[in-house]
């Protein structure tokens, strides 16, 4: 019991290690409430994850252009990680408008999701910088 809480703490704390820097973003997906998708061609994109290791507040800020539109996107978020489960990470902000989670992280690759007030949901995929 002890060594399975000691493993599943490790884990957690490899993860928030893990999310710290730059982040190049290789997709940018928006599926609508209806269920609809649209898959946006990059022109450029990147994230930077910044932790503050005592408190685990920090700050995320994503800037990304897409090919055939005209809709430039930089946002800058400050507020808290939080670990639900050893795979399982949100950011939490002060927002009505927006909820940012983390679905799926590796060494190298992330999944994020963004959940917008208006139903809409954006899935982005992150490369790390080396």
């Amino acid at each position: 019991m002890f060594s399975f809480f000691f493993f599943s703490c490790s884990k957690e704390k490899k993860s928030l290690r893990q999310i710290d820097g730059s982040w190049e973003m290789k997709s940018y997906k928006e599926i609508s409430p209806s269920g609809l998708s649209k898959l946006y061609d990059l022109d450029s994109g990147e994230a930077s994850f910044k932790r503050d290791k005592g408190q685990n507040s920090g700050t995320v800020i994503l800037n990304w252009r897409a090919f055939s539109e005209t809709d430039t996107s930089v946002l800058q978020l400050d507020g808290k990680f939080v670990q639900i489960s050893p795979n399982d990470l949100n950011f939490e902000f002060d927002s009505d408008t927006l909820n940012f989670h983390f679905v799926r992280q590796l060494k190298k690759d992330m999944e994020c999701e963004m959940k917008l007030n208006s139903g809409k949901n954006c899935v982005l995929i992150f490369r790390k910088k080396s």
